[in-house]
């Protein structure tokens, strides 16, 4: 059975530095550790959240990062992502 981890809060509440703690843990190696703007950022060749949010919305972004997270938590195994500071909502909560 694999593991899932997710990372959430608010903007600014040290997500970002405890994610980077846990990728440096040796017992945690087996992991895939994912930010899931950088992902996001990555895949829709954006240079920011904000370019990407101007472009498609905001309603448009929640949904897009709810996409991803569904697919993410079928097809990885043993991962920590890392979320936005959004990206909390019933929906979102209910796939872990």
């Amino acid at each position: 059975m694999s593991k899932k981890f997710a990372i959430c809060g608010f903007m600014g509440s040290g997500k970002s530095s405890v994610f980077e703690v846990l990728k440096s843990k040796d017992s945690l190696s087996k992991f895939n550790f994912q930010d899931l703007d950088l992902e996001i950022l990555q895949i829709e060749h954006e240079a920011s959240i904000e370019d990407l949010v101007s472009r498609i919305g905001w309603s448009g972004f929640r949904a897009m990062e709810t996409r991803y997270i569904s697919d993410w938590v079928r097809k990885e195994s043993d991962a920590v992502l890392s979320l936005g500071g959004g990206a909390l909502n019933e929906e979102i909560i209910s796939l872990f």
